[in-house]
C-alpha cells in the first residue's frame, strides 16, 4: 500500500515530468508519440494529456509483439479518446521469415528484421506528418544501452527524441500506474527483445 509520504513523492515526480513536457512541447504541431500497448504504455498517454500537449500517435503492429495488446488498446482508447494510427507489418514480416519461426532465425538476422520492422515505418510516418519531435517511454533502467538516456536525446532520423520518464525506476513506475489508476498490460511480450541487449530494434542507442 502507498503511504501518504510516498504519495507526496509520486505527485512531485508526476508534476515535474508534466511541467517539463508542457514547457518543452506545448504549442508545437510536429510531435509524434509511439506506443507498444505494452506494460507501461498508459503512462505516456496520461502524461501527454496532463501536460496539454497535442501529438500524432503511432502503433507499429506485428506478430512479434504478443500478450493482451488488443484488450489494452481498447482500454487506453476508451480512457484517453485519442486517435492512434496503426501500421501493420505482418505481411512484410512474412516475406522476411519465409515460413521460418522467428526464434530459429540467426541472431544477426533477427536484429536486422526487428530494426527494419519498426524503424522504416516510423521514419516514413514522421516524414509524412512532418514530425520533428518523437516522444517515447524508454527508461534508463530497462537495458544497459539505455543507461545514458536523457530527457532530450538526438537520433539518426532527423528527430529529437524526448523520453519523459527516462529516470523513473521500475518500482516507481508500478506505484505511479497504481496511484493514477491506469491500466497495466502485464502479459505483453516482444520477441524482438529476446536478445543479449534486450533492445527491440527501434531505438538506435
Amino acid at each position: 500500500m502507498i503511504t501518504l509520504g510516498q504519495n507526496k513523492s509520486l505527485v512531485s515526480t508526476l508534476n515535474v515530468t508534466i511541467t517539463a513536457l508542457n514547457h518543452s512541447l506545448a504549442g508545437r504541431d510536429d510531435i509524434l508519440v509511439t506506443t507498444s500497448y505494452g506494460f507501461q504504455s498508459a503512462l505516456l498517454f496520461f502524461l501527454m494529456q496532463e501536460a496539454g500537449v497535442n501529438a500524432e500517435y503511432l502503433y507499429i503492429s506485428s506478430a512479434l509483439a504478443q500478450g493482451g495488446i488488443e484488450q489494452h488498446r481498447e482500454l487506453i482508447n476508451d480512457i484517453f479518446q485519442l486517435e492512434v494510427d496503426v501500421v501493420n507489418r505482418d505481411d512484410w514480416l512474412e516475406t522476411q521469415l519465409r515460413g521460418r519461426d522467428f526464434l530459429d532465425v540467426a541472431p544477426s538476422d533477427r536484429m536486422r528484421i526487428c530494426s527494419e520492422l519498426k524503424r522504416k515505418p516510423l521514419l516514413e510516418y514522421a516524414q509524412q506528418k512532418k514530425s520533428r519531435i518523437w516522444v517515447t517511454g524508454i527508461r534508463r533502467d530497462q537495458t544497459d544501452k539505455r543507461n545514458s538516456v536523457k530527457f532530450v536525446n538526438g537520433t539518426d532520423m532527423e528527430m529529437i527524441k524526448i523520453a519523459p520518464i527516462f529516470n523513473w525506476g521500475g518500482e516507481e513506475v508500478d506505484k505511479i500506474l497504481k496511484y493514477c489508476n491506469l491500466p497495466v498490460n502485464r502479459m505483453y511480450a516482444d520477441l524482438c527483445k529476446m536478445n543479449a541487449s534486450g533492445e527491440c530494434g527501434l531505438h538506435n542507442l
